[in-house]
């Protein structure tokens, strides 16, 4: 199947998305009335549901500042949507000359602001220059690129093919082992009127021992409650917790999932048209938190490096472990 974009108004050109009937893509809408590029984007999911977003882009006209601006814009959206996204196409950019040319650095320098990174430095076309390129970018780093240039074939192109292999490592889940009674649903009536007799029991043999009576009360009451209210074990997965993932955000979430199920159960396109308005609704909230929360953050820390850097390496999952030198014991 293919995921082609028209030119507006010219029957030929565009950019497209060829795929294997064998995945499930979703073409997705970055932005709108751009003029110094034409793009393709969809995404695909792994098999833990992880979303990778493939962004298609042919750049046309002149370089200018105008296509670094629309550029930027079209990635700051796509960062809102996935955690891994490659870019790729013919963006007719002599990355190779980057030094002597002000706009060409500038474009790098929009694509290294989101940490992409770059995968072609050899000659795409026949006469020099990595015109077509691969930007990938996986905030876990996750997704490798593999790539080759043939060359030898060509197919009546000035381009030369280029092929590559996308490598997604899954991340296990990590799980962990709960202990909970069910209290709410035994008969409390029932276990009260049987507590109170082993209280009563225990009363009467007080004056002899009061050790054993506390000991006596303490295992048939325990005994009493896995009889009404057993202990019941259950394996969760754990997931870490979003600091900006507020009750606001989780109603809206609530709320796109059960229009989502009304509009699987009528198949009406009315309650379709609904869906898809929460799941924008929900996408610009995510936005928006995500916003607010990293602003407060960078405000609170009142212009200390230090602050900032430890934000960032949190965000990024930087951890590094602590190298110390080597002792001996002393009392060896």
């Amino acid at each position: 199947k293919q995921w082609y974009q028209r030119r507006v108004a010219i029957t030929a050109g565009g950019t497209a998305l060829i795929y294997k009937t064998c995945y499930t893509m979703a073409v997705t809408n970055l932005s709108s009335n751009l003029k110094s590029l034409e793009y393709t984007a969809a995404t695909i999911k792994t098999a833990r549901s992880t979303k990778v977003l493939f962004i298609i882009i042919y750049r046309t006209g002149s370089l200018t500042s105008l296509f670094n601006q629309e550029l930027d814009a079209l990635l700051s959206v796509a960062f809102a949507k996935c955690d891994s996204i490659i870019v790729a196409g013919d963006l007719n950019i002599h990355f190779n000359v980057a030094s002597n040319n002000g706009i060409i650095s500038q474009s790098l320098r929009v694509l290294n602001s989101y940490g992409m990174v770059r995968q072609i430095y050899d000659a795409t076309h026949v006469n020099g220059g990595s015109l077509d390129q691969i930007f990938t970018f996986s905030l876990n780093k996750q997704l490798t690129c593999t790539h080759s240039i043939d060359q030898e074939i060509r197919l009546g192109s000035d381009h030369f093919p280029v092929l590559c292999n996308f490598s997604f490592a899954l991340v296990g889940k990590y799980f962990k082992s709960l202990e909970y009674r069910n209290i709410k649903n035994m008969d409390t009536e029932s276990f009260s009127d049987e507590l109170a007799c082993i209280v009563n029991k225990g009363m009467a043999i007080l004056d002899s021992s009061f050790e054993k009576a506390a000991s006596d009360f303490s295992q048939a009451s325990v005994s009493l409650l896995d009889e009404y209210a057993p202990i019941i074990k259950k394996r969760v997965a754990v997931v870490d917790s979003a600091p900006w993932f507020d009750s606001e955000y989780r109603n809206l979430r609530k709320k796109r999932r059960k229009a989502e199920s009304n509009w699987k159960s009528t198949k009406s396109q009315e309650d379709k048209t609904v869906y898809k308005e929460l799941c924008s609704e929900t996408t610009t909230l995510a936005l928006t938190k995500k916003k607010e929360y990293f602003s407060r953050v960078i405000t609170k820390s009142n212009g200390n490096a230090r602050t900032l850097y430890s934000m960032v390496d949190k965000e990024l999952d930087r951890k590094q472990s602590k190298i110390l030198p080597d002792t001996e014991d002393i009392a060896e």
